[in-house]
């Protein structure tokens, strides 16, 4: 017995021991990392001074070794300036512009976790600071924000049209949890709000917009598309649990990218989710309404769902749109008509019901699922290449009168021991684990065909 105990003592001192190392090298990695200066420097460079260039063209910024705070751009030579990046530097605060500088690349200050201003000389004929924040010329267009300014919220100024997709780019290692900005204020003058590079922005809680803008509109914080109804941002920061409000009618392109929402409950107008809406959240039930026809690529892809409840009006479930999930049952209720690639691989289907109206499925759309009995439906034109591999079918086979193409490894299972078939369908390459099948049927054409012990396949 006190053998047994100092057994177990001895193993909890090498667990706090292991533990205590792992400490450790998180701890210097987060002291030595800060002090490196990277200047993302290309295989062929030349440096002046504490700039990198282009080895044979002045004309190209991409690095900056420096460890002065306020920084102006350097004029080498005639012509314009473009700067690819200024490497990642703790040191730089400010950065002022020359008037030979007419483009930024949009990550290029991404490695300046301190920058807080950017400044442009008056007489650059392509760029302009507003509050030390990057715009075009005429002040129209919202370029870059800088990556280092702790205000919680910023308003961007009456007469801006466009902000930039990525003018709120957010970059942050494993062990900088900084994030500050959590309100943004659109003016009426808005056009145009691209918000795809926001939703790395987990630290906001709020869009706020001027009522008096004829494009766009905030609901509890949500940015809204009021000329379609599109839900266009949810911010990182709210609530995982969506309740979508009664103006939204269609779902934005990676609304909800990696946001980790748990709970989804729509609207009876919604019509369309868009590609990516869901990506990477924590879904466990989605209940389609009635009025959506398509569900685009991606849209609920890795999550954890196990209830699927599809709307009567869904007639397109695109590449991807519910692969890597916990599916078990699945009704595809009445209208689909389409079901895209690779739309519900990776799940654990052992139930499915195909609807009547189905007449395509995509290359591996039900692949690695478990599904062990298979009925086709009557109007089914076409079965992609590895439809239904990874999946222990067996029994009886029954493809339906109005299929024309069965894809290579559509049915990789060898359980399988009846097939019934009609003419006219062109298999593609092997199926139940051989090309046995397809030389059969390729010979004697429509019939039913049974599986000997020998893996040949005979008809009767």
């Amino acid at each position: 017995m006190m053998k047994n105990l100092s057994s177990k003592k001895q193993y909890g001192r090498i667990r706090i021991y292991i533990i205590y190392i792992m400490l450790m090298s998180i701890v210097l990695c987060m002291f030595i990392q800060p002090l490196v200066v990277n200047a993302y420097r290309p295989s062929v460079k030349r440096q002046i001074g504490d700039y990198i260039y282009r080895q044979y063209d002045l004309s190209f910024i991409q690095g900056y070794v420096g460890v002065d705070e306020d920084i102006e751009i350097p004029i080498l030579k005639d012509g314009f300036i473009t700067i690819e990046s200024l490497g990642d530097n703790k040191y730089v605060k400010s950065i002022t512009l020359n008037e030979k500088v007419w483009n930024v690349l949009s990550n290029a200050l991404d490695g300046c976790k301190n920058l807080k201003n950017i400044f442009v000389d008056p007489d650059n004929e392509h760029l302009c600071s507003i509050d030390g924040v990057l715009f075009d010329k005429e002040g129209t267009t919202l370029l870059i924000y800088p990556p280092g300014r702790t205000q919680t919220e910023y308003h961007v100024p009456e007469g801006t049209f466009y902000v930039s997709s990525e003018a709120f780019r957010v970059e942050r290692s494993f062990y900088d949890f900084r994030g500050y900005l959590k309100r943004i204020y659109l003016p009426e003058s808005m056009k145009e709000f691209i918000a795809y590079e926001l939703y790395a922005l987990d630290t906001q809680r709020a869009v706020y917009v001027d009522s008096r803008n004829e494009k766009y509109m905030s609901i509890d914080g949500m940015l809204i598309n009021k000329e379609i109804g599109e839900l266009i941002l949810y911010p990182g920061a709210k609530s995982k649990r969506f309740i979508s409000p009664d103006e939204v009618k269609s779902i934005g392109e990676k609304v909800f990218y990696q946001k980790g929402i748990r709970y989804a409950r729509f609207n009876d107008n919604l019509s369309k989710i868009s590609a990516y809406a869901f990506w990477g959240c924590r879904l466990r039930k989605v209940d389609i309404p009635d009025n959506v026809s398509i569900i685009e690529a991606d849209a609920f892809d890795d999550n954890k769902i196990r209830t699927l409840k599809l709307g009567d009006s869904v007639r397109i479930i695109d590449k991807s749109a519910f692969s890597r999930n916990r599916i078990s049952k699945l009704n595809l209720g009445n209208s689909v008509e389409i079901i895209g690639s690779i739309a519900f691989e990776g799940n654990r289907i052992t139930s499915l019901h195909l609807n009547d109206s189905l007449q395509w499925i995509d290359e591996s759309a039900f692949a690695d699922n478990r599904i062990t009995r298979l009925k086709l439906n009557d109007s089914l034109e076409y079965i992609g290449g590895n439809a239904f591999s990874g999946n222990k079918i067996r029994g009886e086979l029954i493809f339906p009168d109005s299929l024309e193409y069965i894809g290579k490894d559509a049915f990789t299972s060898e359980k399988i021991s009846k097939v019934v078939i009609s003419d006219g369908v062109f298999i593609e390459g092997n199926l139940f684990g051989s090309d046995e099948f397809k030389k059969a049927y390729d010979e004697h054409g429509a019939g039913t065909y049974m599986r000997t012990d020998e893996g040949e396949w005979v008809k009767q």
